[in-house]
């Protein structure tokens, strides 16, 4: 278990509150590995082209950041 004073000091206090799935006031062993595979997983956004048929794994997608999203985007 890994409790709130715990919680290393270099990160923003409101990740415990998200990390902690139970609400419980600890984390887990299985709550701190979701939360690091969490910091681990690339973040982004993708733009992804609906219809077709058949595996369209390469076609489908149009667009792939991994910059900083911005807020207000919509479709062209």
């Amino acid at each position: 278990m890994l409790s709130k004073a715990e919680f290393p000091k270099f990160t923003a206090a409101f990740w415990f509150a998200v990390a902690d799935l139970d609400v419980n006031g600890s984390l887990t062993k299985d709550e701190w590995s979701y939360y690091r595979a969490a910091l681990d997983s690339e973040n982004g956004m993708l733009a992804i082209r609906l219809g077709g048929s058949g595996d369209m794994t390469d076609k489908a997608i149009r667009r792939h950041s991994t910059r900083l999203a911005v807020r207000g985007l919509t479709p062209s």
